[in-house]
């Protein structure tokens, strides 16, 4: 992949997280060359987790920020 190759997404939003009993989900929104695309991301665990909001949160934003940008 040559540098030209890379683009920046126009904006990343994330909903507030849904917190089940043994998983976080959350709705991440992409905008890139004027189109928005739309992915679920969900964390599945064995155990029960905390419903914690910050938590939850903490969980959602980890995966844009080490992996999408």
């Amino acid at each position: 992949m040559s540098l030209p190759d890379l683009k920046c997404f126009d904006y990343i939003l994330l909903e507030s997280p849904k917190i089940r009993r043994k998983q976080v989900s959350s709705i991440y929104r992409f905008g890139l060359d004027g189109k928005e695309l739309e992915f679920k991301l969900i964390h599945s665990y064995q155990e029960k987790i905390p419903r914690i909001e910050p938590f939850a949160k903490l969980m959602s934003i980890a995966p844009a920020v080490l992996h999408l940008l």
